[in-house]
């Protein structure tokens, strides 16, 4: 039986939703330090977004080839379209927001 990414993904979050607001939408993602999350790959996204941290604590955005940047409470992160990237964990559990840039 074939699996694709997509259902592969959405198999192994803990939790995440939509909210939609001020015409956007945005995904609210909760992962915990043992999750087992397609973040964590190496990856591209078919559309610009940006990453909101609301919780982290020692999680890390990597972008292919670079340094990986501390993800801090607060702070956004741009993440171009096709761009390589991936998240690494850290302690306790990392929450963001996302939302694509139309």
């Amino acid at each position: 039986m074939h699996v694709s990414w997509g259902d592969f993904f959405w198999k192994i979050k803990k939790v995440r939703y939509k909210v939609k607001s001020d015409n956007k939408i945005y995904h609210h993602i909760i992962i915990e330090e043992d999750d087992f999350a397609w973040e964590l790959f190496h990856h591209v996204d078919p559309y610009d977004q940006v990453i909101e941290v609301i919780q982290s604590d020692g999680w890390f955005l990597q972008y292919n080839d670079e340094v990986p940047i501390l993800l801090n409470p607060g702070r956004k992160y741009f993440v171009n379209e096709y761009h390589w990237h991936r998240i690494i964990k850290g302690f306790d559990p990392l929450i963001i927001r996302v939302w694509r840039i139309p």
